[in-house]
């Protein structure tokens, strides 16, 4: 009550709402500390005792190791006395290790599927043999030039990594292959009733 009857003095207060000035903050500091002036004040309770174990803490290098999941390559590089006159003119008394990042560019292979025919050994020559011979391997895109993982390949780079489709002509020639845009989209045209299965079931989990 004292607080208020100090705004109204000061014309604080307005008739449709209340309007706090920039010094009332410490007008109501003032006015609670006069109040609780001769309380006394609730003892602090002692602070909680946490006890931690002993640890050795590793020095930060500033770079993250690199994954075991990434295949080693191991190379060896020998001093040039120690190709002059071989391994056997020396004793080995320890070594040093670094690793560094490289890249491995995955290639291009053709597919060529071998299908033999054969007929009956001791057959009559003269009557109707039938051939035996397997069927075509099963391909996504029935009697199209690319495989699977060529297929998934394109898909990734387009609707994953989002290249516009003369990027990805420019990328599959340097690879060696002359891949046209419009090669492109014809297999990815072919290949959505596969994909609409996938698409039902993500669609079905949202």
């Amino acid at each position: 009550m004292l607080e208020r009857c100090r705004k109204l003095e000061q014309g604080i207060i307005g008739q449709k709402r209340e309007k706090l000035s920039g010094g009332d903050e410490q007008l109501t500091l003032s006015l609670l500390n006069m109040l609780l002036a001769n309380r006394p004040a609730a003892p602090e309770p002692p602070p909680e005792k946490t006890r931690i174990e002993a640890h050795e803490r590793a020095k930060p290098t500033g770079r993250k190791p690199l994954p075991d999941s990434l295949p080693r390559i191991d190379i060896e590089l020998l001093p040039p006395e120690v190709k002059e006159k071989g391994l056997a003119a020396f004793e080995r008394i320890g070594e040093d290790v670094s690793e560094t990042v490289e890249y491995r560019k995955g290639s291009l292979v053709v597919v060529r599927s071998h299908k033999p025919k054969f007929v009956p050994k001791g057959r009559d020559r003269l009557a109707e043999t039938k051939v035996l011979q397997s069927e075509p391997a099963e391909l996504p895109v029935p009697g199209g030039l690319a495989g699977p993982g060529a297929l998934a390949r394109t898909i990734v780079q387009r609707w994953d990594d989002h290249l516009p489709l003369y990027r990805l002509e420019r990328i599959w020639g340097r690879e060696g292959l002359d891949l046209a845009r419009s090669t492109i989209c014809g297999w990815h045209e072919q290949l959505a009733d596969l994909a609409q299965m996938l698409i039902d079931a993500m669609w079905a989990d949202a």
